[in-house]
């Protein structure tokens, strides 16, 4: 499982690879040209969880069905209008969620220097059904 660009600018097509062959196949395309996946993390059920974004920040975890290329769910992130973010990383746990760290600053223009600080404090929970 991979990312890539349909227009070489933004990772926007998620592709799997045939195990054989290694010939690459679309799972799943972003349905506009200004969202961008960030993070893929497959579920033990087959379901591959992805941040996206449209404004730079994540804006949401989605679980896409690889079978079908269908989008299964959509959780929105939350995050003041205002705030710059300091995301973190998404795990698949023991107990079938998907957890993703993440935070805030009220300064968008500080918020790469707190990816390692306190302020990434918050999750994110998602499951497939």
């Amino acid at each position: 499982m991979a990312k890539e660009s349909r227009g070489g600018e933004y990772y926007d097509t998620i592709v799997k690879f045939d195990g054989i062959t290694g010939q690459p196949s679309v799972v799943y395309t972003s349905p506009d040209d200004y969202s961008m996946l960030i993070q893929l993390v497959p579920h033990p059920d087959g379901t591959i969880f992805a941040t996206t974004t449209e404004n730079g920040w994540v804006d949401t975890v989605i679980g896409i069905d690889p079978s079908t290329g269908t989008q299964k769910f959509s959780v929105p992130v939350p995050r003041p209008s205002d705030a710059g973010e300091c995301g973190g990383n998404m795990i698949i746990a023991g107990d079938g969620y998907a957890y993703l760290t993440f935070g805030w600053t009220s300064d968008p223009d500080l918020a790469p220097s707190y990816t390692t600080s306190g302020y990434c404090a918050s999750t994110v929970q998602a499951r497939p059904m």
